[in-house]
Formats: structure tokens, C-alpha cells, sequence
């Protein structure tokens, strides 16, 4: 209706190349945004899952607690108060 009452085709022109540039460039630098968040959290989702895969492995490795504490202990070189063997 809008092109009737102008007469030309311009206002056509105008409203197609505006759909073009709001649903190809906005949209896709929304949805670029939206990737881009999500790569970063599935990374830090990947790190927290290393860590605790590694925390399994290393409760699976002693029977009890105080076989963990001993191993501790002499790893970091630390008594049960937290003082400096060395």
C-alpha cells in the first residue's frame, strides 16, 4: 500500500534490504554471542571435570582416610597441624 501511494518502488527496496540486514547481520551477531558464552562455560565445565575425575582417582586409591592423610603428609611435606616438615 505504501509504494501505491508514493508511486515508485523505493519504499520495497527500503523495508527488503532492512529485513536483509536486521535478520542476516543482527541475528547473527546475537547467535555469535550466544556460541561464544557457551564455548567459555564448556570449558570451565571441562576443567571442574578433570579436577574431580582426579579427586576420584585419588579417594579410589586409599582404603581409609588415614591412608590419605599419611599420603598427604608426605607429599607436601606436613605435619597434621599444617607446620613445615622440612
Amino acid at each position: 500500500m505504501f509504494t501505491d501511494v508514493i508511486g515508485n518502488n523505493w519504499p520495497r527496496v527500503y523495508f527488503i534490504s532492512y529485513w536483509v540486514i536486521v535478520n542476516l547481520v543482527v541475528l547473527n551477531i546475537v547467535i555469535s554471542f550466544v556460541l561464544e558464552i557457551y564455548d567459555t562455560v564448556g570449558e570451565d565445565i571441562a576443567k571442574a571435570h578433570v579436577k574431580l575425575e582426579y579427586a576420584k582417582e585419588l579417594i579410589d586409591m586409599f582404603e581409609d582416610d588415614d591412608q590419605f592423610i599419611e599420603y598427604l603428609q608426605n607429599v607436601m611435606q606436613i605435619d597434621f597441624m599444617g607446620n613445615s616438615v622440612v
